[in-house]
């Protein structure tokens, strides 16, 4: 079977952003707090909500700690969905 190169592709920056911003508004979180709970400066953490830096910049276990925090999957943050469907359907 081919593995499809294509599903580690990074969501667009535009998508990703909103993801992260819509979740920690759902949740009452700040930037701040968020930043705090994920080990980041809260600089650095607003330029990822504001796609200024790219997510794919983060470190892995920062991203894995943003997505425990905002209850959020690692997928939505690396592959969109109907990626992540076809590679699991071919």
């Amino acid at each position: 079977m081919e593995m499809n190169i294509e599903f580690y592709r990074e969501e667009p920056q535009e998508t990703v952003r909103k993801i992260i911003r819509d979740a920690r508004q759902h949740m009452g979180y700040t930037q701040a707090y968020v930043a705090e709970c994920i080990q980041m400066s809260t600089r650095q953490y607003v330029k990822y909500e504001n796609g200024k830096l790219p997510i794919g910049e983060i470190s892995f276990q920062q991203g894995v700690n943003l997505c425990e925090l905002l209850h959020i999957e690692v997928y939505e943050l690396i592959a969109p969905i109907s990626q992540i469907l076809g590679a699991t359907s071919a």
